[in-house]
């Protein structure tokens, strides 16, 4: 059989001519993204597949068992099709800026929307809490001061048992709503809310993120985390203008899980800089029923005791081992109206009790 040789200028004008006419030469995924499919339901296909190969890229080998990624524009990817139900994206609803929507109707209360403090300007040793916050609800925080170019932190939550810890007020999940978490906030002052959130009807905690107003919570009790428990978590940058959040812990029916959620957010550099950590516990309140001056806060009988924050470290690198792993320099309180008054806490920034009192 006589083979054909043909030149290297035909070829290319072959390619040029099945490129005219609408023949495309698709680009193999590199084996890294390949290797991602280990993580991925086999029934995720075409661009869903491909945009979590991307997302699990980027995570930690042990953070990417349950993983639910929003994008941009508020769609929702995941690397397991039991998770397609997981999650309630809630949205604001116009009516009372600490009130947020989902599609269905239901309503929950946002965590307490903060500024980003001036971190340049203060030190732990210096920092008084502000008297002027208002129409937040109750909390405790604590940041990182000075520009470390942090990307990473992590810290254990004890979550006590929550029969008789906290008290259901409201009407359905208008009411108060306890959240823990940690976060931080941008160069540019975007802030991120990234923990857990109380649920009254089944006493367990949900991983849930909050960023622009739009926030996404764990609402089915597949993958709620139970209460009278220590759950490890972690929020790291996990790419250019993407956050992530990891918690660890024996979900409702007491399997041990680890769940991930992924945001894309803007202005958040992929190495850290100018970034401020923080953790917060809080007892969210509707702003109409907080009031717009220092004693407008509505005691309504919803309390939090024994919350415990600790064992925090932080990191320059997104998955350090434990020798990249350090203790932050914190400033920490509450507004000066709380404190003693509605928030007490006991402890150091590495290791809070918080207790917070609406009686």
């Amino acid at each position: 059989m006589k083979h054909v040789k043909f030149s290297p200028v035909f070829l290319l004008l072959l390619v040029f001519v099945l490129t005219s006419c609408g023949t495309r030469v698709t680009e193999q995924p590199s084996t890294k993204l390949l290797d991602m499919d280990a993580y991925i339901d086999s029934a995720i296909q075409g661009e869903e597949r491909a945009v979590m190969r991307e997302v699990l890229s980027n995570l930690a080998p042990e953070d990417r068992e349950n993983v639910t990624y929003v994008d941009g524009s508020g769609h929702t990817y995941v690397n397991r099709l039991e998770l397609k139900t997981a999650s309630t994206i809630y949205k604001e609803s116009g009516e009372d800026k600490n009130i947020l929507v989902s599609a269905e109707g239901e309503r929950i209360t946002a965590p307490p929307s903060l500024e980003r403090p001036d971190v340049g300007e203060i030190s732990a040793e210096t920092y008084t809490p502000s008297c002027s916050r208002v129409g937040t609800g109750a909390y405790w925080r604590s940041f990182t001061v000075g520009l470390k170019n942090y990307v990473y932190q992590e810290a254990t939550i004890f979550f006590p048992k929550s029969v008789g810890d906290f008290t259901k007020i409201g009407i359905g999940n208008t009411g108060d709503v306890p959240y823990v978490y940690l976060g931080g906030w941008g160069p540019g002052g975007v802030g991120v809310d990234a923990g857990f959130q109380f649920n009254y009807d089944t006493r367990t905690w949900s991983l849930f993120t909050t960023y622009s107003g739009t926030q996404i919570s764990d609402t089915s009790s597949a993958v709620r985390f139970r209460d009278n428990q220590a759950i490890t978590t972690k929020f790291y940058i996990s790419a250019a203008n993407q956050v992530t959040v990891v918690a660890t812990g024996l979900r409702y029916d007491g399997v041990s899980q680890t769940r991930t959620l992924v945001r894309n957010v803007s202005g958040w550099p992929v190495d850290g800089y100018d970034v401020v950590m923080k953790a917060i516990d809080s007892i969210a309140q509707p702003a109409a029923q907080v009031g717009s001056d220092a004693d407008g806060i509505l005691i309504r009988g919803s309390f939090t005791t024994g919350i415990r924050v600790y064992n925090r470290k932080a990191s320059s690198v997104k998955a350090p081992s434990s020798t990249q792993k350090v203790n932050m320099t914190y400033a920490s309180g509450s507004p000066c109206r709380w404190t003693t008054t509605y928030v007490t806490y006991t402890g150091t920034n590495n290791d809070a009790t918080i207790s917070i009192n609406l009686r």
